[in-house]
């Protein structure tokens, strides 16, 4: 049996769906809502081993807490665009799923919103599976870096995305979304023909989709350098209009052209820039020019 990795983007559409459906209860419409900002509340919830006991988070009475997480399983794929993507996609697959080998992926921006939607997420599809979600609050600065394991969930906050805040992506966000494709690729590498990828790009914060599509671009110009041709990585988007996801296309660098690139890598020797005169093959693909300094990222 085929196990499949989830890259799930996640948005704000579930409190919107929760905040709209009157046959949700007061309770879980204001599951994990107002008081200390939610990242520090996540950062509490953390077992130590990197598991979140969300539960306790859910309501001050345990049993009104299990209760939130008994209605939270009853949220159909209506109720957000993230649960609507994984929905439409375990009907059309064709390999059977086997038993706690699927693993999602839900990226979160870092606005109280968003990590509260992710983390309802979570907690719901982990308690499907009996399971606790795990959390990578700051992916670039985990000593071990993010891991992905069999048949979990896991949460990863990308930094430098609340631009209500007047801020703007910065090199954290993108080294984030690059832990998350080395996650990917290891975990692929690591199981070798027997995973595949999938990504997601139906939810989520919409000017982050096109990079997390760069990203499946690399998870599979690394996994066919390894492990040979193949399709292991794929991704696609589910129109709002439409119960068909629509496959997008994933690419790769290639011969000559990849052997450069990682030349150039490794003669640089460091991960975010690099110092070259030949860069006319790579200007307006992978890396950007900066006047003057003979930089390129």
């Amino acid at each position: 049996m085929t196990g499949l990795l989830h890259v799930v983007p996640v948005g704000t559409s579930l409190l919107k769906h929760l905040a709209a459906d009157r046959r949700v209860s007061v309770p879980l419409r204001n599951a994990l809502a107002g008081g200390a900002p939610l990242r520090g509340l996540l950062r509490q919830a953390d077992r130590g081993d990197g598991r979140l006991m969300l539960e306790p988070l859910l309501h001050a009475d345990p049993g009104q807490a299990a209760a939130v997480t008994a209605q939270l399983q009853q949220l159909t794929p209506d109720h957000s665009a993230e649960l609507t993507a994984l929905d439409a996609h375990d009907r059309t697959r064709t390999e059977p799923a086997g038993p706690g080998r699927d693993s999602i992926v839900l990226v979160a921006t870092d606005t109280d919103d968003g990590l509260r939607a992710a983390a309802l997420l979570a907690h719901l599809l982990a308690a499907r599976t009996g399971s606790l979600p795990r959390y990578a609050d700051d992916p670039v600065a985990a000593p071990a870096g993010v891991t992905v394991a069999a048949g979990q969930v896991l949460l990863v906050r990308i930094p430098g995305l609340d631009l209500d805040v007047g801020g703007a992506p910065d090199s954290r966000t993108w080294l984030s979304v690059g832990e998350v494709g080395r996650a990917v690729a290891l975990d692929l590498c690591d199981t070798r023909a027997e995973s595949r990828a999938i990504f997601h790009l139906t939810g989520g914060y919409k000017a982050l989709l096109p990079y997390l599509l760069l990203t499946a671009d690399a998870v599979a110009t690394v996994i066919r350098c390894r492990l040979g041709p193949g399709t292991r990585v794929t991704a696609q988007v589910l129109h709002e209009t439409s119960e068909q996801p629509v496959r997008l296309p994933v690419r790769w660098l290639t011969g000559t052209l990849l052997e450069r690139a990682q030349d150039l890598s490794r003669a640089a020797g460091t991960r975010d820039h690099l110092i070259v005169d030949d860069l006319h093959d790579f200007r307006g693909t992978y890396l950007r020019d900066e006047p003057f300094t003979g930089r390129r990222d």
